[in-house]
């Protein structure tokens, strides 16, 4: 090149011409030196401001020199974080989605209650209730409209999304029926009631609509229980088990042939009269190696272990959970498939309440971590945003989601303080101590009264999303047993 054509090219600029690589350019590539600085171009793939990994097992390690996103998808056990070739300048992100641990389910010392429905519109004295295997249809029965009613659920196990969709009547077998269970194929039904004294069961050709049921026929158990209210099976329909309020107590039968009552024979008794003299209901483990016990006189759940999976007379009593500031008068009890929720029915409310029985799957990050968050991933998908400037040595968050709480702000200008979770002292007042001369969590106008609801994460007093409350005045008040109110302490 002569210096005529230099001068040229500094007044035009360098053209594609002027540019000599190695080899042909492809789409994502960018010029870089040949290795060895050899003088010469070369065309290389771009660096890529979005690398991707997903990440499984319990306790996973980041490769932060080579990823930059990790997703770790749904916690199912408790998992902990390693960061591995961490550059000395870098920003990563780790995403997971948090799950209920069903190795620790039908757990009744972590049980949280979370939602309710109400079935007053089909029965008026709600006396038992069971879900499908699949968790997809409700069932609940009662007394005063004599019959199965049934519930499509949207989202299984979820009773917020139940709609009502059919009644089946049994009054030609039970007039003051109690209990109801399902084979869990949904091919067979299972009715049991005060006035009978008796099991009754009913063959649906279509499986799980209780519309296409048939009744085929009766067992009598009246030498054993006069006054029947619990039912359940184990699972591969070879044993039965019934309580009632005559003789405080649990029977077991054996079924020569599986799901067939009329194979049923005694085989022993287990009571339960030293925890609750008016027993409602009973549930069984899908391992059998646990009993629950719904009493009406305690307005509690009594769980029993049992060494000898199936065998009540193996049982010893482990604990006891309190639903009585929800459903006093208790009747009807059911878990998920899993045993991580659990379903109390309510006859003087006319209501079921969903309660959490598991923890959620806890997260443990590197000690490198400055702040971490909180060690419990719920069911909404959590997104960490790490950043280092010393090779991982010290290593900053930020929580992307979910979004922080709205605190709840008082009605005076300008009140900014702390919060704290807190619960009315009695299902009618707010009682808020001397923690503050002000109270920053109720509206009220001329012509009603509400609170903020909220609840606890993790037994902590981490503030969560809530919602507002009507206590009076306004309709709704039936909620207001479950309030969580913020006070302002500082």
């Amino acid at each position: 090149m002569t210096k005529a054509r230099d001068l040229a090219d500094l007044g035009n600029g360098v053209t594609e011409d002027d540019i000599a690589a190695s080899n042909s350019p492809t789409n994502g590539y960018m010029l870089t030196a040949q290795s060895g600085n050899t003088g010469g171009l070369t065309w290389a793939e771009a660096p890529s401001s979005f690398a991707p990994v997903a990440v499984t097992g319990a306790t996973p390690s980041l490769n932060v020199g080579t990823y930059n996103y990790f997703d770790n998808g749904t916690l199912t056990a408790n998992t902990t974080v390693s960061f591995a070739s961490v550059p000395t300048n870098a920003r990563w992100t780790y995403r997971a989605k948090g799950a209920l641990l069903a190795s620790a389910a039908y757990n009744l010392t972590v049980a949280v209650y979370e939602s309710k429905l109400s079935i007053a519109s089909q029965e008026a004295n709600l006396r038992g209730l069971e879900f499908s295997t699949d968790g997809t249809f409700l069932y609940v029965i009662g007394s005063g409209g004599q019959d199965v009613n049934q519930y499509t659920l949207t989202t299984a196990f979820n009773i917020t999304t139940a709609t009502y969709t059919r009644a089946f009547s049994i009054s030609a077998q039970e007039n003051d029926p109690t209990g109801v269970d399902f084979k869990p194929s949904g091919t067979e039904m299972y009715v049991i009631g005060k006035s009978g004294d008796d099991v009754n069961q009913y063959t649906l050709s279509t499986a799980w609509d209780i519309s296409s049921a048939t009744y085929t026929r009766a067992f009598s158990v009246s030498a054993q229980e006069t006054d029947l209210t619990g039912l359940d099976f184990k699972t591969d329909g070879t044993e039965m088990y019934l309580c009632g309020e005559s003789g405080d107590d649990v029977n077991q039968y054996t079924l020569s042939t599986a799901w067939d009552i009329s194979s049923a024979t005694f085989t022993r008794v287990f009571s339960v009269a030293a925890k609750d003299t008016v027993p409602v209901d009973v549930k069984f483990r899908s391992d059998g190696l646990g009993m629950f016990v719904l009493g009406a006189a305690s307005d509690a759940v009594h769980h029993y272990t049992l060494s000898t999976a199936w065998d009540i007379s193996s049982a010893t009593f482990t604990t006891s959970f309190s639903v009585g500031s929800l459903a006093l008068s208790p009747e009807g009890l059911a878990f998920n498939a899993d045993g991580t929720r659990m379903y109390v029915g309510c006859t003087n409310t006319d209501s079921i309440y969903q309660y959490r029985t598991a923890p959620y799957a806890t997260l443990t990050l590197p000690s490198s971590v400055v702040d971490p968050p909180s060690t419990a991933i719920e069911e909404t998908t959590a997104t960490y945003n790490f950043t280092t400037l010393d090779g991982g040595t010290t290593v900053s968050f930020v929580n992307n989601s979910p979004a922080a709480a709205p605190v709840p702000q008082s009605t005076e200008a300008g009140a900014i303080g702390t919060y704290s979770f807190g619960r009315p002292n009695t299902l009618n007042s707010i009682s808020i101590g001397a923690t503050s001369s002000s109270f920053h969590a109720w509206q009220q106008g001329p012509d009603y009264l509400m609170y903020y609801q909220s609840y606890v994460r993790n037994g902590t007093s981490v503030s969560q999303a809530g919602t507002w409350r009507c206590m009076s005045g306004c309709g709704g008040n039936s909620d207001k047993a479950y309030a969580g109110l913020w006070v302002r302490i500082s």
